[in-house]
């Protein structure tokens, strides 16, 4: 199916994978690459790392970490998190939608008659942050008269924190395969989300509109280049609904591009391409300033007014976020951080956060799944870390991704665990060739 890594490249990735004496045990090197802030708390920060999330209290100075099984999930899925005016997190994981009401120490899932299906993007209304949306999109096991695949696709929506949760409509056209999923600040009812239909050379991209909270849907076409393998909403003019932003999905080769229609989607225009994907996008509260980046271009910026950019750095941009008036950055060592804030408009950062630098487990009750799992699992994963090593931190911590592009489909494999037996090729063949029609795991990066 499109956009699932090519089985030569995934064979190559877990190779290497297996064969490299500093990968974690879910097969990936270290790095981050999401953060989201509480709306009503500025010191409750979420961001989420390769090898779970982890969570600060105090407005990002010291942070803990929180295990991927505790969440609920393990691989290379990377959820896309929610926080709510409450505290209350959402993660969206392929098994279904997961809540936490004590701040990452406890979780469920959403109750009936919330499916246990492929939740793909999660997002908080700013203004109002006890509402949000939260999508379904993944392959329904059935395919049309053409033998092309059909998808089960459906927004589900929230009033009260997470607590309960209601399908505003009917799922949606089962020929689209949605990406993700944002709300207008400025209206209650709008919201977008982006998808694709067909695949290869009639790959096709589109912006579904909804002006009437989710009940019904305009489709319209956003323009896809050659290269493009899907287009991913990046952020809602705050003032401005029929206002947004959108970067395309390429292969890490390729140079993605920044899209920005006036006109909830009837046109659009390419503002910016860049020489490799771009993997960060931030829009500030008000709506005045863009930022956006990636590990091969650096951080650019522009005003919304003219949208003329410039380069204002060249650390490598794996996420960025917009809190106040600081610009948040995930990046890696080489960069002088993995996580940075920047108050002068990301000509310098600050470094908040190195990996050697995570406190330990989140603090917990150890009843909790968070208390249970990631207590016990702190001994190897700081290891893993660098945090206690007789060879010190990890040299390719968080510098090294594998595929650093926008948010993009990626299987899920358990090859190569550190510290377990040799991983054979007919095992690591039959893991990859299930892995490629198993899970899209990749989450849009902020």
């Amino acid at each position: 199916m499109r956009r699932f890594l090519s089985l030569l490249t995934l064979l190559w990735l877990l190779a290497l994978l297996a064969a490299s004496p500093a990968a974690l045990a879910n097969g990936r090197l270290p790095a981050s690459n999401y953060i989201a802030f509480a709306p009503s708390d500025p010191s409750f920060i979420v961001a989420r790392v390769t090898f779970g999330f982890l969570l600060s209290r105090d407005g990002g100075k010291t942070w803990e970490w929180a295990c991927e099984q505790a969440v609920g999930y393990s691989g290379l899925e990377d959820p896309a998190y929610g926080i709510f005016e409450s505290g209350t997190i959402v993660a969206t994981l392929a098994t279904g939608l997961r809540v936490s009401r004590d701040r990452g120490c406890s979780w469920e899932f959403a109750p009936a008659p919330v499916p246990e299906k492929y939740f793909i993007d999660v997002a908080v209304r700013r203004g109002a942050p006890r509402s949000g949306v939260a999508a379904i999109s993944g392959y329904a096991g059935a395919s049309d008269e053409a033998g092309a695949a059909l998808f089960l696709s459906q927004i589900w929506a929230t009033n009260d924190n997470g607590a309960s949760w209601t399908a505003p409509g009917p799922p949606l056209d089962p020929t689209l395969l949605v990406d993700t999923l944002d709300v207008a600040e400025s209206d209650p009812k709008r919201l977008y989300a982006s998808a694709t239909r067909g695949s290869g050379t009639d790959l096709r991209g589109y912006l579904l509109v909804s002006e009437d909270a989710g009940k019904t849907w305009i489709e319209r076409t956003i323009p896809l280049d050659p290269d493009d393998r899907g287009p991913y909403i990046a952020a809602v003019d705050p003032k401005n609904a029929d206002r947004l932003y959108v970067r395309t999905a390429v292969a890490p080769d390729k140079g993605a591009r920044l899209l920005v229609t006036s006109d909830a989607g009837k046109t659009w225009e390419q503002k910016l391409k860049g020489t490799g994907p771009l993997t960060g996008f931030a829009l500030s509260e008000g709506g005045e300033r863009i930022w956006v980046g990636g590990t091969r271009d650096g951080l650019h910026t522009a005003s919304t007014a003219d949208m003329v950019f410039t380069k204002k750095s060249q650390i490598q941009v794996q996420c960025l976020g917009v809190q106040g008036k600081s610009l948040w950055a995930c990046s890696s060592e080489a960069s002088g951080f993995v996580l940075g804030v920047s108050k002068d408009d990301g000509a310098t950062f600050e470094s908040r956060l190195h990996l050697a630098e995570i406190r330990g487990p989140l603090t917990c009750d150890p009843t909790t799944s968070t208390g249970k799992l990631c207590t016990a699992a702190w001994s190897k994963q700081k290891v893993e870390l660098g945090i206690e090593s007789n060879s010190g931190p990890l040299v390719l911590d968080a510098g090294w991704v594998p595929n650093p592009g926008p948010p993009s489909p990626t299987p899920v494999c358990k090859c190569g665990v550190v510290g377990g037996a040799p991983v054979g090729l007919g095992a690591v063949l039959l893991g990859a060739a299930t892995a490629l029609f198993v899970l899209r795991a990749g989450r849009r990066r902020r």
